[in-house]
C-alpha cells in the first residue's frame, strides 16, 4: 500500500542512509535512497515509520537526522541534515522539462550498472562469521590521526549536548506489528502494535 515513509538503507556490515520517500509502497519499491556517494552499496532497508502526510514523514526524518548527526557521523553517507518541512513540494500536476527528463534518464542508466540494489554483485549475499570477525577486528584496531580528530572536534565545540527532555527523540519509542513493520513514535499506532523492534508472540 502506498504511503509516505522514513527509511534506513544500509550495507550489510557498513554505512547507512536515512531518508524519506513519498507516495510509495516500501515493501515493493526497492528504493534505497538518493545518495551521492558512489562507494555506498546498500543491500537492505528498514522502514522506520509510515505516515499519512508527507510533512509528518519529513518531521520524523528531521528528528532522526538531528539525533544521529548524520552529516558528521562516519556511519552515515548523508551529506546534510533535513532541517525544514518548508522545502517539501507536491509534484502532482507538475511536468519535467525535456532537459530534466534527459538528466533523469542518464542518472537511471548509471544506476543500472550493477552497483546498487538487486543488480549489485553483493545482493542477497552474506559475510561468513570468519569475515565478520576480521572486519570487527580491523575496526577495533583503527586509530584516527590527530588531524582527523581535530576536524571531528571542531564542529562540536560550543554545541550544547542535549539529553533527557531536551533531546530531539525524547519520548519516541519503537513499535512493531505482526508483519514486521516498525515505526518510531511516542504512542502505539494501534492495538495491533507492540513495543520493541521485533514481534513477540
Amino acid at each position: 500500500m502506498k504511503t509516505n515513509y522514513v527509511y534506513y538503507s544500509h550495507e550489510e556490515w557498513g554505512r547507512g542512509y536515512i531518508g524519506v520517500k513519498f507516495d510509495s509502497d516500501p515493501d515493493i519499491d526497492n528504493y534505497f535512497g538518493s545518495y551521492s556517494d558512489q562507494t555506498f552499496n546498500p543491500s537492505q532497508k528498514i522502514v522506520l515509520g509510515r505516515y499519512e502526510k508527507p510533512e509528518e514523514a519529513i518531521e520524523a526524518e528531521i528528528l532522526l537526522h538531528e539525533f544521529f548527526k548524520v552529516d558528521e557521523n562516519p556511519l552515515f553517507v548523508n551529506k546534510s541534515r533535513q532541517t525544514s518541512v518548508k522545502f517539501f513540494y507536491n509534484p502532482v500536476g507538475r511536468k519535467h522539462t525535456e532537459e530534466t527528463k534527459r538528466k533523469i534518464g542518464e542518472s537511471n542508466k548509471k544506476a543500472l550498472t550493477g552497483k546498487t540494489g538487486p543488480l549489485s554483485s553483493r545482493w542477497g549475499k552474506k559475510h561468513s562469521e570468519e569475515t565478520k570477525e576480521r572486519i570487527r577486528q580491523k575496526m577495533l584496531g583503527r586509530k584516527k590521526s590527530n588531524e582527523t580528530r581535530a576536524k571531528m572536534s571542531k564542529p562540536k565545540k560550543g554545541r550544547e549536548f542535549q539529553v533527557g527532555e531536551r533531546a530531539p527523540t525524547h519520548g519516541l519509542r519503537w513499535w512493531v506489528n505482526e508483519d514486521g513493520h516498525r515505526i518510531f513514535s511516542p504512542h502505539p499506532p494501534g492495538e495491533e502494535w507492540q513495543r520493541g523492534m521485533k514481534w513477540k508472540d
